[in-house]
């Protein structure tokens, strides 16, 4: 077996076990989430790593190979850069319905804080993965798994359903139907194989609900107050303190 489809198989225990590893090592984020809760975490990106690896072509007749096959017969010609930019595209609509009045779950500081994290864990697992196992590209070309611009889309379409899902279903459909657009054009571009757009999208959701998870909300707290004012009553000088924490 190769060192790349070790490290795949590696990458996939990771994400399986990852959640009781850390529900030992950090009693206080377990207790503030609760252990149920935080192994929602974890079932989407498992679920989209392992079919991801199921369907790879290193591994069952069922591969990419056919899906790559199919969509060149399909659409032989198919060249298009709207990927490019429908990936980010859920963070950009997540703005503007902020400025138009439209509130998600949080305030700016917070949101901005979280998909700071979110997208830096994001590229830290691709990126290294990337490396790693430095797959070749359908057309040709090294670093084919995972997808970046897949993990991109998802892990911006999983801010944006966060943010405002609990506000109508649409806007978690409009989002992950972006971010699920931008892994099919990927695959039509022949950049990627459909293994490393499934893992992306994996990726991308794991990466918002891992940042999601540790954000301590210092932007919702209150901010500690002291006033001291002097008054003169009765011919007595006082001090009012009134002290906010």
């Amino acid at each position: 077996m190769s060192v790349g489809r070790s490290f795949l198989f590696c990458f996939c225990a990771f994400v399986l076990f990852s959640a009781d590893s850390f529900s030992q090592t950090d009693s206080i984020l377990i207790k503030e989430v609760g252990y149920k809760k935080y192994r929602k975490i974890f079932a989407a990106p498992v679920i989209f790593t392992a079919t991801g690896l199921l369907l790879s072509k290193d591994y069952t007749p069922v591969s990419s190979f056919p899906v790559r096959e199919f969509s060149n017969r399909i659409y032989p010609n198919f060249n298009s850069r709207a990927d490019d930019y429908l990936m980010m595209s859920p963070l950009y609509i997540t703005s503007a319905l902020n400025l138009v009045g439209v509130k998600g779950k949080n305030n700016f500081g917070n949101r901005t804080a979280i998909t700071i994290k979110a997208l830096l864990i994001q590229h830290v697992i691709v990126s290294s993965l990337k490396h790693v196992v430095n797959a070749e590209r359908p057309a040709g070309g090294g670093h084919s798994f995972p997808s970046s611009h897949t993990a991109r889309a998802f892990t911006a379409a999983s801010i944006m359903s966060r943010e405002y899902g609990d506000k109508s279903v649409w806007y978690s459909i409009g989002a992950y139907s972006i971010a699920a657009t931008t892994g099919t054009m990927r695959i039509l571009n022949d950049a990627h194989w459909l293994t490393d757009v499934l893992v992306g999208a994996g990726i991308g959701i794991l990466s918002s609900k891992l940042a999601y998870a540790t954000h301590q909300y210092k932007w919702n707290k209150k901010k500690k107050e002291l006033t001291i004012t002097p008054a003169l009553a009765a011919k007595t000088f006082q001090l009012q303190i009134r002290a906010v924490l």
